[in-house]
């Protein structure tokens, strides 16, 4: 932590830090579950398989307990205090990548968000993340959208009946209304607006 605080040190006094016991969750949560006004998880384990690993399976435990705001930072090499070595001229142990992609790329790649249209046609929860639903995970009946905050285009092809529609077009309208991104499209077959989907739509709190 000292480590990562020193080469961090603007506004470190405005945030919350706990360190792990190796790579066990019991400290963060307990830390989480006595400060209720934190909501944003900055995770920043050591940049080697063992933390790789941990970084993706501790991200899960937060999604279970309700947190959607999870991100992460990894140190150039090894850990933090390889990165103080370095900054002072001291030869440091090199990053360990994993050998295979993992829970925490993923983690890194794309925002995690609990997909609820249910909620947002209401106005709760909208999400902040703006950007391009590309996939989704679920996991005991909840469904967390994948989201791609780039700046890039897609181009979905696909034989009839195949979902394009119902698994790629209408996720990414719900999501642009509720995040409040601008969009057009086009039904030449007018699919869309056949009732009930149209009403249920216009009847949002969008």
């Amino acid at each position: 932590m000292l480590s990562y605080i020193s080469l961090h040190q603007r506004g470190w006094q405005q945030h919350s830090y706990v360190t792990l016991d190796g790579v066990a969750e019991h400290a963060m949560l307990h830390l989480l579950s006595q400060n209720n006004y934190l909501s944003n998880v900055v995770m920043c384990l050591d940049h080697d398989a063992a933390g790789i690993e941990a970084t993706g399976r501790l991200a899960e435990i937060l999604r279970e307990k309700g947190y959607d705001r999870i991100s992460c930072m990894q140190s150039a090499f090894k850990d933090w205090n390889e990165d103080l070595k370095a900054q002072h001229g001291i030869t440091p142990i090199p990053a360990q990548e994993h050998s295979n992609a993992t829970k925490h790329e993923i983690l890194m790649t794309y925002a995690h968000v609990p997909y609820e249209p249910e909620r947002w046609r209401k106005g709760e929860k909208l999400p902040a993340a703006q950007g391009l639903v590309v996939g989704c995970k679920m996991a005991r009946g909840l469904v967390t959208a994948l989201v791609d905050q780039g700046d890039v285009h897609a181009l979905m092809i696909g034989a009839v009946g195949v979902g394009k529609t119902a698994k790629f077009l209408y996720p990414n309208l719900e999501y642009a209304c509720a995040s409040g991104m601008s969009f057009m499209t086009t039904d030449t077959k007018g699919d869309y607006w056949l009732p009930p989907v149209s009403k249920e739509r216009m009847n949002s709190n969008y």
